[in-house]
């Protein structure tokens, strides 16, 4: 299933999209590079567009978009709706269904979002024979035709751009997002790793303060073996169900600069059992709470199978006060033993099959004012396995002693630490992407523009470069296509790692002091 308009192309040019990236200046506009991108309305498939795929299981049809993971560690798939419909987090296997609970939503001066033009988006309904509430509520998406705002990609960065009148009556409030996962050439370490980050870019263009919310809700996908969403068309007996309890909790990182859920396997994540199945180990969701102008609120469980329990823990508190804080989000008698464990240290909260949660963070802009929110999903899920033939320990899992914030965190554990490194990465991430991508995206831009140094200056990003060379020149589908086929090389069922034997895990070859010291950024965890 690849993006509507991208174009297999020769492994020759493949190789020099990735061979070829430079460092310009770090003044790059992080923006989304018009007329190179691929671009889509937030909405659709328009009038003309195929509306089916061409091979069954392979295809998922015209609405996709770039995918968000590590090079042989899974990926999951976000549309242009703007919802999470393409899940490859089991590396092998493949599932396309839009998830009905993760999803992000915006709340602006009192009206709640989801940002998704997907309509079942704007029913809330509980799961029949999910054990609560089949009852339905409502809640508001962006429209279904397109007009809500307008996606682009240009891999590994995609951009959404809401529409202001979309998100609120008056529309003052500009809303953009960011997302990617730090696939950069040469970092091998980086590129291997399990996640996703999303930032958030709001400015008030009023006269008037504008209170402002975002939310990031995520279904815990270890419910099911297909590490996706689970099915629940089907009658309960047919669901797939992983054969292990779910816990939630929330944590806190890097000093409480970094707040979030972590859903996970019990046995895995405590230590008794070392991950063997591709449903082993944990999802976190977090947000950076660095700026002390934000009001970030964790929800770390509600129940997707109970309409009520959806509408009242989750969709009410942050529709009515941007986050979820207070009663609101638990119902205190029944809950205060489940309140009392939440966070990780206490031990978590038993999970069923159909739960999620939820991070939300609130501000208050002045006009003129803009301020960025970020957000990261991190998964560790160590081990691959297939009906037959050995299981594989995936590339990331060597570096696993460099992720954690504690010696004694085991495989299947580290999804909240690879989380925090990315929140506290972020910036040094995206701007590698732009500085690799800036001198092709430039080469198809006008004509007589100098794309690869200032002037007057010998430039860093093509080594050797000649003073006098005629400046290179691409066609905006050619640069387009470079980048957003390299898709595949995560996406495409890639399993990068080694097979497990009988050292297990403790037979990875850990990333030496060294080599961390060398690299660019000197990570050492927190």
């Amino acid at each position: 299933g690849r993006m509507r308009g991208a174009w297999r192309l020769p492994a020759l040019l493949v190789l020099l999209v990735v061979g070829a990236g430079g460092y310009p200046t770090p003044e790059d506009d992080l923006g989304p590079p018009l007329g190179v991108a691929w671009t889509h309305a937030m909405g659709g498939p328009a009038a003309g567009e195929r509306t089916r795929p061409r091979v069954p299981c392979v295809d998922d049809g015209p609405v996709a978009g770039a995918p968000i993971g590590g090079m042989g560690a899974g990926t999951m798939g976000r549309t242009y709706r703007g919802d999470f419909a393409r899940w490859h987090m089991r590396v092998g296997g493949h599932t396309h269904r839009p998830a009905a609970h993760t999803l992000f939503a915006a709340r602006v001066d009192g009206t709640a979002t989801v940002l998704s033009a997907l309509p079942s988006h704007a029913v809330i309904e509980g799961v029949p024979g999910g054990g609560g509430s089949d009852r339905t509520h409502s809640r508001r998406v962006l429209p279904p035709d397109g007009t809500g705002g307008t996606y682009h990609a240009l891999y590994p960065r995609s951009w959404y751009e809401y529409d202001p009148s979309a998100l609120a009556p008056g529309g003052r409030v500009r809303l953009s997002q960011t997302q990617f996962s730090p696939v950069i050439p040469g970092e091998y370490r980086d590129a291997s790793m399990p996640v996703g980050v999303f930032r958030f870019l709001a400015s008030n263009e009023g006269a008037h303060p504008a209170e402002v919310a975002l939310a990031f809700s995520f279904e815990n996908v270890l419910a099911t073996t297909d590490v996706a969403p689970v099915d629940v068309g089907p009658p309960r007996a047919s669901w797939r169900l992983a054969p292990h309890a779910l816990t939630h909790s929330a944590f806190e990182r890097a000093d409480g600069r970094v707040v979030g859920a972590h859903m996970h396997t019990d046995d895995v994540v405590y230590g008794t059992r070392a991950p063997s199945e591709p449903w082993h180990g944990g999802v976190a969701v977090a947000a950076d709470s660095a700026d002390t102008r934000l009001n970030v609120t964790v929800l770390p469980l509600y129940d997707v199978g109970d309409a009520d329990s959806i509408e009242s823990r989750f969709w009410r508190p942050f529709s009515a006060a941007g986050g979820f804080g207070g009663d609101e989000s638990f119902d205190a008698a029944a809950d205060e033993r489940q309140n009392e464990r939440q966070n990780e240290r206490d031990g978590g909260i038993a999970a069923g099959p159909l739960s999620a949660c939820a991070v939300s963070v609130a501000f208050t802009l002045a006009p003129g004012e803009r301020r960025n929110v970020t957000f990261a999903a991190a998964w560790d899920l160590p081990a691959s396995s297939f009906p037959r033939g050995v299981t594989w320990a995936k590339r990331y899992t060597r570096y696993h002693g460099s992720f954690i914030h504690r010696r004694d965190v085991p495989r299947g554990a580290a999804a909240p630490d690879i989380a925090t490194e990315a929140l506290l990465r972020a910036d040094e991430w995206e701007g590698d992407i732009a500085r690799w991508q800036r001198g092709f995206v430039q080469s198809a831009a006008t004509k007589g523009a100098n794309l690869d140094d200032p002037p007057g200056a010998r430039g860093r990003n093509h080594p050797g470069r000649v003073r006098d060379r005629p400046t290179l020149r691409r066609p905006a589908w050619l640069v387009s296509a470079l980048f957003n086929e390299l898709y595949y090389l995560v996406d495409g069922g890639t399993l990068w790692g080694r097979p497990l034997t009988v050292a297990g895990f403790a037979g990875d070859v850990e990333e030496s002091e060294a080599s961390t010291a060398a690299r660019k950024g000197g990570w050492r965890g927190e």
